[in-house]
C-alpha cells in the first residue's frame, strides 16, 4: 500500500480548492526548463534534431536554445539559402559550423560574418566559386577562429594571404583543391600563420601548373614542423628527400600522404622511430610499400602503432594478407580501416576478431576477399564495398549479425561516388548453397 502511494504522490501533486481537490498531472514533460536543459545539454545536435524535438512543444521550445547548439550543419544543393541564414541567426551561438554543396556560399558567409560571432570552426566544402571580400571579412569579423576548411571550395585573392596574420587564434587550414592556390600563395600562409599547428592540402593541382617540390616541402616543414600536429600533403610530385622531412614533425597525431607514389618502404617501416603519437595515418596510392614493410612497421613498433584509430591504405596495391595479419595483432584500438583498392587482400577474418572497436571498414575493390565465417561485427557502423558477389556476400553476413550497419557501393575507383545497399535475395540466397 505504502509503494502505491508513493507512487501515486510523484505523478500527482494535489492542489485544495474551496469544494474539491484537482489533480494536477506531472511528468518529463512538465519538468522546469532549467531542468531539462540541464538534460539536453548531454545530448549531441542530431540527437536532438531526431529524438527530442519531435516529442512535444516544451521539449522542442528548450531544445531549440541557442545554447545547446554548438555545431550545425547543412549539406545538398537542394536546400534554401533563406533557410541556412535563418538557422545561423537562430543558433548564434553556434562555435562550429559545417557546410558542404551549397549553392550560394557568399550569401551564408555574410550572414556568418554577422551573427556567429563565437565562431571557432568553420567547414565550406565544394561549393561553387567564392570571392576573396567574403573571406576577408569572416576573418576580421570571427576573431576567435582555429580551424578554417574550404577544401573543394575555390577562391582567387591578393591580399587574403597576408591578412591571415591577423587571425590570431588560426590553427589548422585546409585549402586542398582550389587551383588558384599557387606554392607563393603556401610560404605566404606559412610565413603569416604563426600559430599553425594543422595544415592540409590532400590535392593540389594549380592553374599555373606548378606543383609542389622538394624545396617547397622543406620550407613547410622547416616553419612548423615543431608545432604539427596534423599534416596532409599531396605528394604526387616529391621524393624521398620530402618524406624524410616529414618523418621529422615528431608531434603528429594526424597523418595523411595523399598520392604517396615515391614514399619508400625502407622509410615507412621506420616511421614508428620518430612519430610517435600516432592516432590516425593515411599513406594512399603508394606502390612501394609491400607487405614486409607493413609487417616490420606493426611488429617492431608495436608500443607506437598500438595507439592508432584510424588506418588508410588506400590503393596501396602492394600490401595484402602478410601486412594486414601484422596490422590485426598490433592495432586493437582500430575504429577505421580503409583498404579500398588493395587487391591482394584476401582475407581480414583475424583483423575482425582481433580489433573489436571497428566501426567503418572499407574493402571496395578488394576483388578476391572471403571470409569463411560470419565476422564479429558487433560495433560495425559502416562498410564499403563495390558491386561485386563477394563483397555483397561479406556485406549480408555483416547485416545478419548486425542489422543497423550500414552498407554503401562505390560506384568507381576514380571517384567518390556511392549508392545505398540493398539486400538482394538471390544474393541472400546464395548463401546458403554449397560452394
Amino acid at each position: 500500500m505504502n509503494t502505491v502511494h508513493e507512487e501515486n504522490c510523484a505523478n500527482y501533486s494535489l492542489r485544495k480548492s474551496s469544494d474539491s481537490l484537482i489533480l494536477n498531472p506531472k511528468g518529463y514533460g512538465h519538468l522546469p526548463r532549467s531542468v531539462l536543459f540541464r538534460i539536453f545539454s548531454y545530448f549531441k545536435e542530431d540527437e536532438l534534431k531526431r529524438y527530442i524535438i519531435p516529442v512535444c512543444q516544451q521539449w522542442r521550445t528548450v531544445a531549440e536554445l541557442p545554447a545547446l547548439w554548438k555545431t550545425i550543419t547543412f549539406s545538398g544543393k537542394t536546400l534554401k539559402t533563406s533557410f541556412i541564414c535563418d538557422k545561423i541567426w537562430q543558433f548564434n551561438e553556434a562555435e562550429k559550423i559545417i557546410i558542404k554543396d551549397i549553392m550560394e556560399p557568399v550569401v551564408v558567409l555574410r550572414q556568418i560574418c554577422r551573427c556567429s560571432k563565437n565562431l571557432r570552426y568553420l567547414t565550406l566544402r565544394n561549393c561553387p566559386q567564392i570571392n576573396e571580400d567574403s573571406l576577408r571579412n569572416l576573418i576580421f569579423s570571427c576573431v576567435h577562429l582555429e580551424f578554417l576548411d574550404l577544401k573543394g571550395t575555390p577562391f582567387k585573392a591578393l591580399i587574403f594571404y597576408e591578412e591571415l596574420a591577423s587571425a590570431h587564434n588560426l590553427l589548422s587550414i585546409n585549402f586542398s583543391g582550389n587551383p588558384f592556390l599557387t606554392t607563393s600563395n603556401i610560404t605566404t600562409i606559412i610565413l603569416n600563420c604563426k600559430k599553425l599547428n594543422g595544415f592540409h592540402l590532400s590535392t593540389f593541382k594549380p592553374v599555373n601548373k606548378i606543383c609542389l617540390n622538394n624545396a617547397d616541402c622543406y620550407f613547410i616543414l622547416s616553419h612548423t614542423a615543431l608545432r604539427l600536429t596534423s599534416l596532409t600533403l599531396d605528394c604526387s610530385t616529391l621524393c624521398t628527400y620530402s618524406f624524410a622531412s616529414i618523418l621529422r614533425c615528431k608531434n603528429l597525431r594526424y597523418l595523411c600522404l595523399n598520392y604517396a607514389y615515391n614514399f619508400d618502404g625502407n622509410d615507412f617501416q621506420h616511421l614508428w622511430k620518430t612519430i610517435k603519437n600516432l592516432t590516425s595515418m593515411k599513406i594512399r596510392f603508394s606502390h612501394q610499400i609491400d607487405d614486409m614493410a607493413v609487417k616490420n612497421l606493426f611488429e617492431k613498433g608495436a608500443k607506437v602503432m598500438r595507439k592508432l584509430e584510424v588506418l588508410d591504405f588506400t590503393g596501396c596495391s602492394k600490401i595484402g594478407d602478410v601486412g594486414i595479419t601484422a596490422v590485426a595483432k598490433c592495432c586493437v584500438q582500430l575504429k577505421t580501416l580503409i583498404l579500398r583498392s588493395c587487391k591482394k587482400v584476401t582475407s581480414l577474418e583475424l583483423l575482425l576478431k582481433k580489433c573489436p572497436l571497428l566501426e567503418t571498414l572499407n574493402v571496395a575493390f578488394c576483388v578476391d576477399l572471403k571470409l569463411n565465417n560470419s565476422p564479429p561485427v558487433e560495433k560495425m557502423k559502416f562498410i564499403y564495398i563495390n558491386d561485386c558477389k563477394n563483397l555483397k556476400l561479406l556485406a549480408n553476413l555483416m547485416k545478419k549479425q548486425n542489422s543497423e550497419v550500414l552498407v554503401r557501393i562505390c560506384e568507381s575507383e576514380y571517384n567518390k561516388n556511392i549508392l545505398n545497399f540493398n539486400v538482394n535475395k538471390s544474393v541472400e540466397n546464395y548463401l546458403f548453397l554449397k560452394p
